[in-house]
C-alpha cells in the first residue's frame, strides 16, 4: 500500500485498519485501545522500544481520569492531559509510521485527523566505561557506547558552548539510522562543512550499521596509505578535535565516532 501522500482523516476506525495493515507482520507492534468518557482512543507503540511506566502514570492515568469538558482540541491534549517532555502532533501517515519505528508511542483519537507523538523511547544499553580499544594511562575513563544522544550528551559535557552545533541527520533507506554531525560554528571549515554533507546527503543504501559503512561510501581513495577519516571511542579525542575545526559524525547503535577530516588536501582534493 503507497502510504507516502495519505493523510490521517476522522474515522477512527480506518485510521486504526491502515496501521493494522502496516504493521501487519510485526508482532511486537502492540495497539491499545481504550476509551476517554466513551470516545475511542489507542495508543500504538512497539514492545521493547518505550518506557511502560511513562506510557502507564503519565499517559494512560492522565487520559482515563480527566474531566470530560478539558479538552476540545488536539492543543488541549498536548498541553493539559500528556504530562511527558516531548509531544507533537502529525497528520501524514508516513511521518507517524517513521515516529512508530523510531519508538515513539502513537495516540490516535476518534473524531481527530491528527495524531499525538510522545517520545517516551527507552532502549537497552550498556554502561558507560573505558574503552578497550583506545585505553589511556592519564585522562577520562569514558567511552562512547551505542546509544546516539548519551554520546552527544558526552560531547557537550566536554565543550559548553553555544556554538557547539548538533544536526541531527538520518541514512539507510530501509533502516533509517540515525547520526548527528557535531562542529563549532565559529571555527569549522565552511567549505569542508558542506562538501561532507555534501557526500552524506548522495548516500545510497539500504542500511547502516556502523560508522565503517559511512567511511567506505565517502572517502575519495580506498586504497590509500594515508588514513582519510579517524575513528574512535573517546569522547575527549572528538573535543580536542572538534576545537581544532574539525567534523565529528556520531551513528545510533555503534560506539565508533567519525572524525573528519583527517588529511584535508588527501580527503576533499576531488569533488564529487
Amino acid at each position: 500500500m503507497e502510504i507516502k501522500d495519505k493523510d490521517l482523516i476522522y474515522h477512527y476506525g480506518s485510521n486504526i485498519a491502515l496501521f493494522q495493515y502496516i504493521f501487519q507482520d510485526a508482532s511486537d507492534v502492540i495497539f491499545r485501545p481504550f476509551q476517554i468518557d466513551g470516545r475511542k482512543a489507542c495508543l500504538i507503540f512497539i514492545d521493547g522500544l518505550i518506557n511502560s511506566k511513562d506510557i502507564q502514570y503519565h499517559v494512560l492515568h492522565e487520559l482515563l481520569f480527566h474531566r470530560p469538558d478539558e479538552f476540545i482540541t488536539m492543543e488541549q491534549f498536548e498541553e493539559k492531559l500528556v504530562s511527558v517532555t516531548q509531544v507533537e502532533d502529525l497528520e501524514s501517515i508516513q511521518d507517524i509510521t517513521n515516529k512508530i519505528l523510531e519508538g515513539n508511542t502513537v495516540l490516535i483519537i476518534d473524531g481527530k485527523n491528527r495524531a499525538l507523538v510522545i517520545d517516551a523511547k527507552e532502549f537497552e544499553k550498556r554502561g558507560i566505561s573505558e574503552p578497550e580499544s583506545e585505553a589511556a594511562i592519564r585522562g577520562p575513563r569514558e567511552g562512547f557506547i551505542e546509544n546516539l544522544r548519551v554520546n552527544t550528551s558526552m560531547i557537550r559535557r566536554k565543550i559548553r558552548s553555544e556554538d557547539l552545533n548538533v544536526i541531527s541527520k538520518s541514512a539507510g533507506e530501509k533502516s533509517k539510522t540515525s547520526m548527528a554531525v557535531i562542529y563549532l560554528e565559529d571555527v569549522v571549515d565552511k567549505d569542508v562543512l558542506k562538501e561532507f554533507n555534501s557526500r552524506l546527503d548522495r548516500i545510497k543504501i539500504d542500511g547502516i550499521l556502523e560508522t565503517g559503512y559511512i567511511e567506505e561510501l565517502i572517502e575519495d581513495n580506498p586504497w590509500s596509505l594515508f588514513p582519510q577519516v579517524q575513528i574512535t571511542e573517546r569522547p575527549d579525542t572528538v573535543a580536542a578535535n572538534l576545537l581544532e575545526g574539525k567534523i565529528a559524525l556520531v551513528v545510533d547503535g555503534t560506539p565508533f565516532v567519525m572524525i573528519q577530516p583527517q588529511l584535508k588536501l588527501v580527503l576533499f582534493r576531488h569533488r564529487w
